[in-house]
């Protein structure tokens, strides 16, 4: 309070509401102005009455022209008041200083993580669709085609501006992360997410079998594929794991590479490896000194399985070697295919089919491969089903004007006769039926215990075929028919009969000396070539596969409940012997799941166990009680068929590397195979675990990722 001229004066608290940048000091009585303290300007003169000495001229407080109208008018204090608002604002939205760089640094972390997620799709993408990443050259600014991978990303930014101002033409090129290296690491960190999910698979398996294979890459680099076989969530999985380059291809050298590779995954390799499956080569298969038998010194429970496939291919090419008719036939069939192929022979070849085949597309005649021999019956049925358009096109170019290609169609015309048709027809029946178990032996849910009984039922179906008397005439039928719609004559033509030597006129002969029995009817058409061929197929079939009576083959047999010899103790105390297991207490166990497995049946009426998949789901709500039976089950689902799975990856081994990619080095080839091969799990990975282990594996990313 202040009293002058007899008067008392002093600050009235309804002034706060007025000016809300008022203050009062009790110690001082004096009135002063919050924002001119705290907000000065630089460069400018604070006014002293209400920043340091205080304002108590309550009297003219109020004027219009002194006092506090004076001071808010005033270029110091229109200044303070605007950084005070400031300040206000700053404060009420953020926070503190610290906080507001906090913010920022989040959303600078969630734009990179964003851009990092985004490249690493877009490299999934190309890897799962088999695209080659990489260009000749990779400058966007210069190059037209810089290759796949960045032309998408350039395409994603085009529609995601958060990630545009990176491309910019000034930008730093270094975050960008398009360069080799980054690709690399990204491509190594999916890979690796994919083959964890494949590791954890089989470590919750326990069992598991090495499926190996080795092709040559167009770098002329021998690839070794891995495949492990495991059972788990009540499935069979196949999944591919690695590409290792082969150093050596000796016993000793591959087997460490296996040994070595399956280690390095964690696996324990002495206790859970059950199986391994090769191909028939005796480097693979070799009782002494083979990759099998060195393998089993570190991992005695790894049992050998010469890949199923493998063996019914090698069934086909014996029997087309031992039988001088079929050796015959597929030699003029792939004369066929290269005739046809030409250029001008082709362009009439299709002309004639669409003029044939109006509704139908044209089919391609298939050569014949030497690896697949159970695949040509596509061959055979091509040339079965558009054998008019054959002729037909023959007598085109027969009666052209080119003499080299008219003298051959008119060759080929002279030997395409009504024998040949029936070797058609016959080979077509033939491989359908192997073609068809060869189709079910390369499926990765398939057991030993299933292709063992496919195996069975083609050697039955063929000794019934080679038993009946009437099995060739319904291909004589139709081979006449054929012959009749084509201008053919509907006989087996004989040839003139060699005569024998001078010199062995008075001789008597008793092996060849280059005579052909000829065949001028239906009876000695089957005696002569149909009954030979089927009788080496039924031979070799026996010859390979007759290791089926195996402990290992017999233990499998009797764990699969449509087999006679289901829960046969004797073969089952085999099979568990083999593999470390207590006969005493399996005894007991096969006991109970007979009874279990009674009342199971007689409880529900669409109860039903086909397979040793089917038994092993039902088992396992009751793999406590049933530790040894369970563990055998287990063992058996995952014992290796065939080498199918890597043959499939030699599929899409071709397709990576190919010749403009022919460089590519074998750490980015494997993670690329890894991606595409397994595309289902590559599907199902978290981006942001993906971003959060490449951020880790390098403690100074010009990009912040966390």
């Amino acid at each position: 309070m202040t009293e002058k001229s007899g008067r008392k004066r002093s600050f009235r608290p309804d002034w706060y509401k007025l000016k809300p940048w008022l203050e009062y000091s009790q110690i001082a009585d004096a009135a002063f102005c919050y924002a001119c303290r705290h907000f000065p300007s630089l460069g400018k003169t604070a006014e002293p009455a209400f920043t340091s000495a205080g304002f108590r001229n309550w009297k003219k407080a109020q004027y219009s022209d002194a006092g506090f109208a004076v001071h808010e008018d005033g270029d110091f204090h229109r200044d303070a008041m605007v950084m005070w608002q400031e300040y206000k604002q700053v404060k009420s939205s953020a926070g503190s200083v610290l906080q507001l760089q906090n913010k920022m640094y989040a959303q600078q972390v969630s734009e990179n993580r964003h851009y990092v997620k985004t490249v690493a799709e877009v490299l999934m993408l190309t890897a799962t669709q088999n695209l080659a990443q990489r260009g000749h050259r990779e400058d966007m600014a210069t190059s037209d085609n810089p290759g796949n991978f960045r032309k998408i990303l350039q395409l994603v930014v085009r529609h995601d501006a958060s990630i545009a101002d990176r491309f910019v033409a000034n930008s730093d090129v270094v975050t960008r992360y398009t360069s080799k290296n980054i690709q690399n690491e990204l491509l190594s960190v999916m890979a690796d997410m994919v083959r964890k999910q494949v590791i954890d698979d089989v470590k919750q398996s326990v069992y598991f079998s090495v499926i190996v294979d080795e092709t040559k890459d167009v770098s002329k680099q021998e690839q070794l594929s891995f495949v492990l076989r495991c059972y788990c969530r009540a499935r069979i999985f196949e999944s591919f794991l690695d590409f290792k380059p082969a150093v050596g291809l000796d016993g000793k050298s591959l087997s460490d590479l296996i040994l070595h590779t399956l280690q390095s995954y964690g696996l324990d390799v002495k206790a859970c490896l059950v199986g391994q499956g090769y191909d028939g080569a005796s480097v693979m298969s070799g009782a002494n000194k083979g990759v099998q038998q060195r393998v089993r010194e570190q991992a005695p429970l790894a049992v050998y399985t010469h890949c199923y496939a493998h063996r019914l291919n090698l069934v086909l090419v014996d029997c087309c070697k031992s039988v001088s008719d079929a050796l015959d036939f597929f030699a003029l069939l792939e004369k066929l295919y290269v005739f046809l192929s030409a250029a001008i022979p082709h362009k009439v070849w299709l002309e004639v089919q669409r003029e044939l085949y109006r509704d139908e597309p044209p089919r391609q005649l298939q050569r014949l491969s030497d690896t697949r021999w159970a695949c040509r019956v596509t061959a055979c049925r091509n040339v079965r089903d558009r054998f008019d358009a054959v002729m037909m096109t023959l007598e085109e170019i027969a009666d052209g004007d080119n003499a080299d290609r008219a003298v051959e169609a008119k060759g080929l015309m002279c030997v395409l006769d009504f024998k040949f048709v029936l070797m058609v027809f016959v080979f077509c029946d033939l491989l359908g039926l192997i073609h068809s178990v060869s189709t079910q032996l390369q499926c990765s849910s398939i057991n030993l215990s299933c292709a063992a009984d496919l195996i069975k039922t083609l050697s039955e179906t063929l000794t019934q075929k080679r038993e009946s008397n009437d099995a060739v005439a319904p291909l004589f039928d139709a081979a006449e028919t054929m012959c009749n719609k084509c201008g053919i004559e509907a006989k087996l033509v004989t040839r003139r009969q060699r005569k024998l030597p001078k010199r062995l006129a008075a001789s008597v002969v008793e092996q060849t000396v280059g005579q052909r029995i000829e065949i001028c009817n239906q009876n000695q058409f089957r005696q002569h070539v149909y009954l030979p061929i089927i009788d080496c197929v039924i031979a070799e079939l026996d010859a390979r596969f007759s290791a089926q009576a195996t402990t290992v083959m017999l233990g499998v047999q009797a764990l699969s409940p449509k087999s006679a010899t289901f829960l046969n103790q004797t073969d089952l105390n085999a099979f568990a012997e083999l593999y470390r297991g207590d006969t005493e207490d399996l005894g007991h166990e096969v006991y109970q799941l007979k009874r279990l497995l009674a009342r199971s049946e007689s409880s529900s009426q669409q109860f039903a166990i086909s397979d040793m998949l089917g038994l092993a789901t039902f088992m396992e709500p009751y793999r406590l009680a049933f530790a040894e039976l369970y563990r055998l089950l287990c063992i058996a689902v995952v014992l290796p068929v065939t080498s199918a799975a890597c043959e499939r990856s030699f599929s899409s081994l071709k397709l990576i590397k190919t010749y403009l990619r022919s460089t590519m080095c074998d750490g980015r080839l494997s993670d690329i195979a890894v991606l595409s091969v397994e595309s289902k799990r590559s599907q199902s990975i978290d981006l942001d675990s993906v971003v959060d282990e490449f951020d880790a594996r390098h403690q100074n990313r010009k990009l912040a990722l966390h």
